[in-house]
């Protein structure tokens, strides 16, 4: 990814649209509702990454019961490095946020356990004091 800034068109904002509706529509199908070639939606779809506009392409899926669960942290370091860090234990969604904690984060799992050992693995990252967890009913 670069850190150069990427100045997204109208027409970039609508294919990044459909990947956010269904991340598995083919470059063709965007291309013939935009007026594109698949080539151009490719290269597109390709600078945006690169830019670091998508950062990822995932898979939602759906877990079954499972275990969903919030998390705020309060950090003592740079809260981006945590941040990045609790990325890479696996978190749905990272937010940097204001007020008494300075992360906060979606986890999901198959099961409690698995859920457990993520916080777990979340409260060991260097630079977490504290956590609050959330158990999200609906």
């Amino acid at each position: 990814m670069s850190n150069q800034i990427y100045t997204m068109d109208a027409t970039d904002e609508r294919i990044l649209s459909m990947l956010i509706d269904n991340s598995r529509v083919s470059y063709v199908k965007i291309g013939r509702e935009l007026g594109l070639t698949e080539g151009a939606v490719r290269a597109r779809v390709n600078k945006m990454y690169r830019s670091g506009v998508i950062r990822r392409f995932t898979i939602d899926a759906n877990l079954g019961i499972g275990a969903v669960v919030m998390i705020s942290v309060s950090a003592k370091k740079d809260t981006s490095s945590v941040g990045e860090e609790i990325g890479r234990i696996g978190a749905e969604k990272i937010y940097e946020v204001s007020g008494s904690y300075d992360v906060v984060c979606v986890l999901k799992a198959a099961t409690a356990d698995a859920l457990n050992s993520k916080l777990e693995s979340i409260r060991q990252i260097d630079g977490v004091m504290d956590t609050v967890s959330y158990a999200i009913l609906k």
